[in-house]
């Protein structure tokens, strides 16, 4: 039988010289580009045969692109060697102390490291985005919070003390639990946010019936929200933990407070209930006002359309307006043109009798001579 340690409720794995052990046996079984395979393998919580034929071709080089000549058939190596066991269907998980030791190595070797490791995250973030545009599963999600937990700590903080909050709203014990395992194995990227990895703990020891561990953890956790997102204590044990901290306005109040007594914000998930109940009342109401005020727009704009027609019809009649005083103008001037043309015919006319006078005049001087 395997050797196990409990230093942590939540999780459980061999000691760590039974997994050196079982390390070193699978290195020298086959090579050391075999055990730098399994290191970069045991970077995902769980992996898959095509997570795995993935990674073998995504990294087959150091950070300073050296060749590490990664045989393919290392997949199937470590999928069949007794550093990985099937959990489901084409699902494998490695022993976490084995993991743990085979991260630890895969840091610690100054061909790899830190770099490395920001590196693996930035791959399975792309991994299983592509899993996530298919198929919301809770093998991607858990991914993704590994990733995230690398390299966008804050990230990984909130959306895990929501999914928290929400399986302690919702009394589902077995997220709860599962939910517990996944932050404490998240310890050491999650350093930062003492608060959350306190509380994981407490709510551990809650589901598994260990009051006393779980108002110890309480106590220890100093802050009550994390990234924007309440963390409750559970009412069956609010009374013996000290004090809890509003996440709004900072005001510390008494742990059996249901509501803040400075600002009045929620403190539990059952107050938190009871607003979401009044939020269901209210909203029928909203939404009538909201159709009445949706009816009025309409009529609004059905006015503008209207007023809009109206402006359309004032200026149409305005140019027609237009038009005919500038047809009224032209036929005055063309009348006046008329009336000059016909008093220059009749001067034409007069001038014309007039000479006509006087050449008979000349005629007549003329004939008399």
């Amino acid at each position: 039988m395997a050797e196990t340690t409990h230093s942590e409720p939540l999780l459980r794995g061999m000691r760590p010289e039974a997994a050196r052990r079982r390390i070193a046996s699978f290195g020298k079984r086959f090579s050391e580009a075999h055990l730098h395979f399994a290191r970069h393998a045991a970077f995902p919580l769980a992996v898959t045969p095509d997570l795995l034929y993935r990674l073998w071709g995504n990294f087959q080089q150091d950070i300073n692109r050296k060749r590490l000549k990664i045989p393919w058939i290392a997949v199937a190596d470590l999928l069949l060697s007794d550093l990985c066991e099937e959990v489901g269907h084409e699902l494998y998980e490695m022993d976490v102390t084995v993991r743990a030791t085979l991260l630890q190595d895969l840091k610690a070797d100054r061909n790899f490291g830190d770099k490395r490791i920001r590196e693996l995250s930035e791959f399975l973030l792309v991994y299983v985005k592509k899993q996530l545009d298919n198929s919301y599963s809770d093998f991607a999600i858990t991914q993704r919070w590994l990733a995230l937990a690398y390299t966008h700590s804050q990230e990984a903080a909130r959306e895990l003390a929501q999914a928290l909050y929400e399986s302690l709203r919702q009394n589902d014990k077995a997220e709860q639990m599962r939910l517990a395992s996944l932050i404490e194995t998240f310890a050491e990227p999650l350093a930062g946010f003492t608060p959350l990895l306190t509380y994981a703990r407490g709510i551990g020891y809650w589901v598994c019936g260990d009051k006393e561990g779980a108002v110890t953890q309480f106590n220890k956790m100093g802050g009550r929200e994390v990234q924007g997102v309440a963390l409750p204590i559970p009412e069956a044990v609010r009374d013996q933990v000290d004090t809890q901290v509003c996440p709004k306005c900072g005001n510390v109040t008494r742990a059996s407070a249901k509501f803040c007594d400075e600002c009045g914000t929620p403190l539990s998930v059952q107050a938190e209930s009871v607003i979401d109940e009044l939020k269901r009342h209210i909203t029928p109401l909203s939404v009538q006002a909201e159709s009445v005020i949706d009816e009025l727009k309409r009529h609004i704009q059905q006015q503008d359309a209207i007023i809009a027609g109206l402006k359309e019809q004032t200026q149409q009649l305005g140019e027609s307006l237009n038009a005919e005083r500038r047809a009224s103008a032209a036929a005055a001037r063309a009348s006046a043109a008329e009336r000059r043309a016909d008093a220059a015919e009749a001067r034409a006319s007069a001038a014309e009798q007039r000479a006509d006078h006087l050449q008979r005049e000349i005629n007549r001087l003329r004939s008399g001579q």
